[in-house]
Formats: C-alpha cells, sequence, structure tokens
C-alpha cells in the first residue's frame, strides 16, 4: 500500500491496512513512545517530510532491486534546512514493525563512544528517532519500503552532540 494516496483503505497479506490518517497517528505514537524512554519531547508530523519520505520510499521500490540508498543531502535539503532519513525494507512493514526495528539499535549504541557507535555499530536510526533537536518527522510507504524523514537532521558527528541530544 502506498500512503499519501487517496484511497481509504487496501487489504494486505489478509488484513485491512491502516488509512492515511491512522498511519500518520501510529508513525507519531511509536516514535513517540520510544522518544519518551530517552527524554525527547514529543515529535509532530510535517507534510513536506511526509511528501519527501513518500518520494523516497517509491523512489526506493521503483529501483526494483530491494537496495537501500539514503536521498542526497541536497535532497533531503528545503527551506534551508538538512533533514534526517532513516529508511527499512520490511516485508508487509507496518509503522510499529519499522519503528520498533530501528529501535532494536539501541542495544548497540554505546554512550562511551558515540561517534564511533555511529560509525561502527549501525545505530543511526535509532539515534535519529530520539534526537531531542528533532522536532517533526513525516513517513511514507511504498510497498515494502518504508521511510520517515526528520527535521532538523540529527547524528551530527561530534560526541558532545551526541551526549546532549541522546540519552541512552
Amino acid at each position: 500500500m502506498e500512503y499519501g494516496k487517496t484511497q481509504d483503505q487496501e487489504t494486505i497479506g489478509g488484513r485491512v491496512a491502516n488509512t492515511d490518517q491512522d498511519f500518520r497517528e501510529d508513525c507519531l505514537k511509536y516514535h513517540n513512545l520510544y522518544r519518551a524512554d530517552h527524554n525527547a519531547d514529543d515529535l509532530t508530523w510535517d507534510e513536506r517530510c511526509a511528501e519527501e519520505a513518500q518520494k523516497a520510499a517509491e523512489r526506493l521500490r521503483d529501483r526494483g532491486d530491494g537496495q537501500m540508498e539514503h536521498t542526497s543531502r541536497a535532497g533531503r535539503t528545503w527551506n534551508g534546512k538538512a533533514h534526517g532519513e532513516n529508511l527499512a525494507y520490511i516485508t508487509d512493514a507496518t509503522p510499529e514493525t519499522v519503528i520498533e526495528y530501528w529501535y532494536e539499535e539501541r542495544n548497540d549504541y554505546n554512550p562511551a563512544n558515540p561517534v564511533r557507535s555511529f560509525r561502527n555499530d549501525k545505530v543511526g536510526h535509532f539515534t535519529q528517532m530520539v534526537w531531542k533537536a528533532t522536532k517533526k518527522v513525516g513517513c511514507g510507504q511504498a510497498g515494502d519500503f518504508f521511510a520517515c524523514m526528520y527535521e532538523p537532521t540529527g547524528n551530527h558527528l561530534s560526541t558532545a552532540a551526541f551526549r546532549r541530544n541522546v540519552d541512552p
């Protein structure tokens, strides 16, 4: 199912998929549930982030090779702000399963050496989700591809920035 389209429901794998409003609410619900555990304020939904995330998910789906490739930094910058991007490819993806999958990375996060942890342990989805300075999110889905854009971007590669923005 492609979110952001006009249909109200679609059957996927024998279940009825969410409406667009349910999709937005679920994305916010699960992001904010995990952010609360790290002393980060709730995110709000941003339509431009959602539009760009939808484009990213569709681009990945349309490639047809199952490969994940982030949108260029220039493609994630508008109104003078760089935006973070989380991507996933999960069969029968839902906001809950994807966001939980990203959150699992917390087990590999090392607050004693956060930059090394970010570079070596692939924890960037988790750290972007709970980055305190990030205030807005928008997500999109195309088939099994799922993307979220975050404003402003997180994951600034300095130990001080990680310590200010990611509570373990």
